[in-house]
């Protein structure tokens, strides 16, 4: 959720939870609603996989 309150703003994300539209645990990003922000923690997500295999868990 950090990274969807950096993209869309803290206020946003909150709101979010409290109407139920995300979880909490940010289990469910594709009920992000903003379509940027829904993308963008996408590819952060995937990137921090990417560098995970590459540099490994404990790096």
């Amino acid at each position: 959720m950090a990274i969807a309150a950096y993209n869309a703003g803290i206020g946003n994300v909150d709101r979010w939870i409290a109407e139920g539209i995300i979880k909490e645990d940010g289990s469910d990003i594709e009920n992000i609603p903003y379509k940027e922000t829904n993308n963008y923690v996408r590819k952060i997500i995937r990137d921090y996989g990417i560098y995970e295999k590459l540099y490994g868990a404990n790096s």
